[in-house]
């Protein structure tokens, strides 16, 4: 029979024993490098949907330049959510992103571009019969609203001059 028991010196912690490996022993922690890839970087002629898909792929891959980039595009084709992705990020940047530092002006900028075209298209849908699962854009104003309260007046007429020449930069 072969004994695997391994005597280790135990230590005394609130009456409990603990095993005890000494420093020396010890494996150091190694991680494997990650190199973040924009996995859409092919796509050529992104639609809406497409554009929106690639930036979130790249904002859950902590890809900030993608994300940066497909956000944008997506928000320039309309689509509302990337803006409050946006928002969200200049607000409070996520762990590691070193493309988008913190930006009250350009928080509150994105969240009210998402409410403007989350609004258009809420025009555009049919009248619907129930107030429940009915289409609002409270969350995009909300969150504007919420930024705005730690911006000056003149802070606020900057976010709104740069929403303003972003919409007319991409003919909206």
């Amino acid at each position: 029979m072969i004994n695997r028991s391994i005597a280790l010196p135990l230590v005394i912690t609130a009456g409990v024993a603990l095993p005890f490996w000494p420093a020396k022993a010890q494996a150091t922690l190694q991680e494997q490098r990650v190199v973040p890839t924009d996995i859409c970087a092919g796509v050529q002629n992104a639609g809406p949907e497409d554009a929106a898909s690639c930036a979130q792929d790249a904002l859950w891959d902590h890809n900030w330049p993608a994300f940066l980039n497909w956000a944008q595009k997506a928000v320039a084709a309309g689509d509302y959510i990337p803006a409050d992705w946006l928002g969200e990020e200049y607000e409070s940047p996520g762990s590691g992103n070193e493309v988008i530092k913190k930006d009250l002006v350009r928080a509150y900028m994105w969240y009210d571009i998402a409410a403007q075209l989350h609004a258009r298209q809420i025009q555009q849908m049919p009248p619907t019969s129930s107030p429940i699962g009915s289409e609002d854009n409270r969350f995009e104003i909300n969150y504007r609203n919420a930024v705005a309260q730690h911006l000056t007046p003149a802070q606020i007429a900057e976010a709104l001059r740069l929403e303003k020449e972003w919409f007319a930069a991409h003919g909206q």
